[in-house]
Parts: structure tokens; sequence; C-alpha cells
């Protein structure tokens, strides 16, 4: 399926080549995916209206917006969301986000995260962000 469902609500794709079998909001820009199937296009995410698939297409040149270490807490720090701003800005082909991207279900910087690190994290960056990968760190957990 190459497709997780967000404890939110939305997918997200964790491959170059994403099928979804159902209606739903899916985080691919449609600028940069070759998308088969009936949705409708946004900004930053499709809706489909029914089965889709999609594959990235090849672009060159390829740009890459990344980030690693976040470490996001409950509330956003206004570092991270001037990188947001700005990677929204030049907007990247692919913009990957690197490891411990929240503190995690343990202490870590005085904060725990139990449930909701992923609906932190995930709001600020899915309307911002386009193509989106993340890479699971250390201090990340998997989402329920």
């Amino acid at each position: 399926m190459s497709v997780i469902k967000t404890p939110v609500g939305d997918y997200r794709p964790t491959s170059n080549i994403f099928h979804l079998n159902e209606k739903g909001k899916i985080y691919v820009d449609p600028l940069t995916w070759c998308i088969q199937g009936k949705y409708t296009p946004h900004e930053k995410f499709i809706v489909s209206e029914s089965e889709v698939t999609g594959q990235f297409i090849d672009i060159y040149p390829l740009t890459i917006g990344w980030i690693g270490d976040l470490h996001i807490k409950d509330t956003i720090s206004e570092k991270i969301e001037k990188f947001f701003e700005l990677c929204s800005k030049i907007n990247p082909s692919v913009n990957v986000i690197v490891g411990d991207i929240v503190n995690g279900s343990g202490l870590y910087n005085d904060c725990t995260i139990e449930n909701e690190w992923f609906v932190n994290a995930w709001n600020t960056m899915k309307e911002k962000l386009s193509n989106i990968f993340w890479t699971k760190g250390n201090h990340d957990v998997e989402p329920l």
C-alpha cells in the first residue's frame, strides 16, 4: 500500500510509489507526482475520490530540503517555524525530516510527549512543506 494513515486521519506516502484503495487526503504535491485515478488537487495534498496510484516523477534538477533532530515538544519553537516558512517559500522537490522529530515517549529536554507527539509535529508541517519524507530516529515512537 506504501501509505500510512496518520492519527489525524490523513495519509502520507512511505516510498516514491503509493496506492490508496479508499477516499482520503494524502499529502503529496500534485505537481511532482504522476497520479492515476480520480482526485481533487490542492497545493500540498490531494483528496482522492476513488482508488488512486501515484509515482514521484523524475525531476531535474531535484531539490531537497532537509533538517534533523527537531525534538518537537508540546509547542513548536520559533526557530523551527522559521525553517518551515523558509522551506515553504523555496518549495524543494522533496522535504526530508531526519530522525528525532519529537522528544519521544521518554523524558528528554525536560519534556514528555505521550500520544500527541505525532499530531503536534504533523499538523505543524503538513500545510507548509510538500512531499515530506520522515526518517525515524531513536527518540521517535511509532504512531498508533
